[in-house]
């Protein structure tokens, strides 16, 4: 129960922060929009399976939900203290999420199961393959890979701490699919 409690505070969190946004930006419209008359295609990059990484993928997709992006997601398999993301990734490439996002199949990534060439080959997919329009990235090890060089495609980096000893980054890009700026930091824990 209090499991379920976090995950609605969290995607209420979300959604309150999107509004907030919202407000901040007056005119924003969050209604699900196409990626250029398609749907948007997301894929996925953890570490390694872990419960707090399950937890905050379902949240976000709750919130995505509560948005209107997302439908059905009362039905994906999620228990409370899974640490398994692949199962809900499946299910979520082989069910219709609704009209503007799809999870594609093959793009659930776990990197302690991958040796390094196939880490570099998901590199090389962003770089190269074009049919990854959005990374959601789960935990340090994962976003330091794929934040290397500036991403290729839009990432969002969740559930990292201290990923960089000693220094932070930030990114402040123009986003050319949607308006306004993206903006990054990442810092360590000893600031």
């Amino acid at each position: 129960m209090k499991r379920f409690k976090q995950s609605v505070l969290l995607g209420l969190m979300m959604v309150f922060a999107i509004g907030l946004c919202s407000w901040a930006n007056p005119g924003t419209d969050l209604s699900p929009v196409l990626n250029e008359g398609k749907k948007w295609r997301i894929g996925y990059c953890e570490s390694e399976p872990f419960v707090n990484y399950a937890f905050t993928l379902h949240a976000l997709l709750e919130g995505l939900g509560a948005l209107g992006w997302m439908t059905g997601i009362p039905e994906m398999p999620f228990q409370e203290g899974q640490g398994d993301t692949s199962r809900m990734w499946e299910w979520l490439a082989t069910h219709d999420i609704g009209p503007s996002l799809e999870c594609v199949p093959d793009a659930h990534y776990t990197l302690s199961e991958l040796t390094p060439d196939a880490q570099a080959t998901i590199l090389t997919r962003l770089q190269d393959g074009k049919d990854i329009d959005l990374l959601l990235v789960m935990g340090t090890r994962a976003g330091l890979l794929i934040t290397k060089k500036e991403p290729p495609v839009s990432t969002l980096v969740f559930s990292t701490s201290n990923a960089e000893p000693g220094s932070s980054r930030q990114w402040i890009a123009p986003d050319t699919r949607m308006s306004g700026l993206t903006w990054i930091r990442i810092a360590s824990a000893d600031r």
